[in-house]
């Protein structure tokens, strides 16, 4: 499967939508696969990688992604994921030893739950295929 093959596993479940963008980033924020409006820039990622090794406690407690500024409601050092809100979208980022993936949503058709179980899912998944 190619990087792109990732990309609609993570914005559906098969039953519920669980993301409208979505990516896989190597850990500097270059582009595995990506939608075309998943423009998360790489100084975005000496945030995410603040918050994947120390949580919360690191201090970052906002990100702009795609001109949209996102609240870091949830980081967790221990499981690697980070969640963010701006109004009623919001994002999940999830990280495996050599990757990223982040699904972003724009509205309330997408629930947060939904969005942060597919991330993981994903991120799981590629893990395994990688051999992490």
């Amino acid at each position: 499967m190619s990087w792109d093959g990732w990309l609609p596993f993570m914005q559906t479940d098969g039953a519920n939508t669980c993301s409208h963008e979505c990516g896989i980033f190597d850990p500097q924020g270059n582009p595995w696969a990506k939608t075309p409006n998943c423009n998360v820039a790489p100084p975005n990622f000496t945030d995410f990688n603040k918050l994947f090794n120390s949580g919360m406690d690191c201090g970052v407690t906002s990100m702009t992604i795609n001109n949209k500024k996102y609240f870091i409601i949830r980081a967790d050092k221990e499981d690697k994921t980070i969640e963010g809100k701006c109004g009623p979208g919001g994002f999940c980022a999830a990280k495996g030893d050599t990757f990223v993936v982040i699904g972003l949503y724009n509205d309330a058709s997408v629930q947060p739950g939904n969005n942060k179980k597919q991330v993981e899912k994903c991120r799981g998944e590629l893990a395994k295929a990688l051999g992490q």
